[in-house]
């Protein structure tokens, strides 16, 4: 199981993204041993999606998460306020509606649309 949690670990760590994290307990919480079983792996964005009424799309620096400092990025933090014109090329807006219609049970695209973007900066 240690061979296992090491090299997973690794592989996060090899991301060099503070961003990621990865846990595995027991009943103890201490020790890892063959009983032991993945019970924690998530992900979350170190920003906030803002979309004023002119439908343009902010990305706002997220300083904490739980009980941690988050560091968000410089590129984040020095453009808070220009409005995100393409994520990879793409439309962001679009980027959030195609994920809504993929993972969402909603039918009204409006509701996706919102549902999309709240899990997207959800804890997963």
């Amino acid at each position: 199981m240690y061979e296992f949690y090491s090299e997973i670990n690794n592989l996060i760590i090899s991301t060099r993204d503070s961003h990621l994290a990865f846990s595995i307990k027991n009943e103890n919480y201490f020790n890892i041993n063959e009983n032991s079983e993945l019970t924690l792996f998530y992900y979350f964005l170190p920003f906030s999606i803002n979309i004023e009424n002119d439908k343009k799309m902010y990305l706002i620096p997220r300083y904490s998460f739980k009980s941690s400092v988050v560091n968000p990025p410089d590129e984040i933090i020095k453009n808070m306020n220009v409005p995100v014109k393409t994520i990879n090329g793409e439309d962001p807006f679009n980027i959030i509606r195609e994920f809504g219609k993929k993972y969402t049970r909603l039918k009204c695209p409006h509701a996706q649309f919102t549902e999309a973007k709240d899990d997207l900066l959800k804890v997963v």
